[in-house]
């Protein structure tokens, strides 16, 4: 396991979360898919915001899994820039389920403070440095 993860625990979360969340809308995305050729193109262009969501999400999650960027810094601000991208999808989920489009917000907000949480004891501990 890398240091990173061990040091910044929240991040190693934040990670997972996103993870999970784009597997959740590449799940849509694939449930709807099949629908969509039968219905209008509004559809299919649902189907394919929520593939292309779910990818996104996947693809960000997994890069930062794998130790890509190395700083940590980099890495939760590619998080944050994930979760920001899940952002729409995921309130159209919430929306489609009977929910609002605020639905999303209180899941994006956690995901990114957890991402941008260690970026703050990043800075806390270099200016402690004498």
């Amino acid at each position: 396991m890398h240091k990173s993860r061990l040091d910044r625990p929240v991040l190693f979360v934040s990670e997972l979360g996103l993870l999970t969340v784009g597997l959740v809308l590449a799940g849509i995305g694939f449930a709807n898919f099949g629908g969509a050729f039968r219905s209008d193109r509004l559809a299919f262009l649902g189907a394919m915001v929520f593939l292309s969501a779910g990818v996104w999400c996947c693809a960000v999650s997994l890069m930062a899994l794998l130790g890509r960027p190395r700083s940590a810094v980099a890495r939760a601000t590619w998080m944050a820039a994930g979760w920001v991208g899940a952002a729409y999808p995921l309130s159209l989920a919430f929306t489609f389920l009977g929910g609002a489009y605020m639905a999303a917000a209180p899941i994006v907000m956690a995901g990114l403070v957890l991402a941008l949480i260690s970026t703050g004891k990043n800075r806390t501990r270099s200016a402690n440095l004498p």
